[in-house]
Formats: structure tokens, C-alpha cells, sequence
């Protein structure tokens, strides 16, 4: 989808938990759209024996600024685990 109707999605999921309080899981391959989306992210181990091999706390409230140094910082933890090979310091 484009990227407009992508942010559109992506707000409409939030609304929906905001109204419900159901748990949500959301599988993507994005950093930046786990980062806007979630408040846990984990990060699966290669297959063919795929488990979590980290999972990361998002404190940040809703609605997210994905250019904010705090959001940044978190991209940025999450890509440097597949850089390194390991969790992020």
C-alpha cells in the first residue's frame, strides 16, 4: 500500500486499541513501524528453530513522533541487534 494509506492503517490500529484495550499482535518487518506501533517489540531468531531472541519495552505514549530523538534511539537499538548480531547495549 502507499504510504499515506499506510499511516492511515497504522492510526486506525492505535484508535481501535485505544477504544478496546485488547491486545494486539502486530507481525511486521518494518523497525520504523514497530517502533510507531508498539509498546513491546520482539525480534525473532532465524529459522529454521525461530523463537524471540530479545524483546524490547517501548515507553513512549501514543500519538509518536517518529522523527523524536527518543524514537530515533529506539530504531536505532533495534537495528543495531541485527548489525551485531546480539542485543543492543
Amino acid at each position: 500500500m502507499d504510504a499515506q494509506t499506510r499511516r492511515i492503517m497504522q492510526n486506525e490500529l492505535i484508535n481501535i486499541w485505544e477504544k478496546t484495550g485488547k491486545t494486539i499482535l502486530f507481525v511486521t518487518h518494518d523497525i520504523q513501524e514497530a517502533a510507531y506501533l508498539g509498546q513491546k517489540i520482539s525480534i525473532f531468531s532465524k529459522s529454521p528453530e525461530s523463537r524471540i531472541s530479545i524483546t524490547v519495552s517501548v515507553d513512549q505514549s501514543y500519538p509518536r513522533n517518529l522523527y523524536s530523538n527518543e524514537s530515533e534511539q529506539l530504531v536505532n537499538r533495534i537495528n543495531d541487534y541485527f548489525e551485531v548480531g546480539g542485543p543492543a547495549k
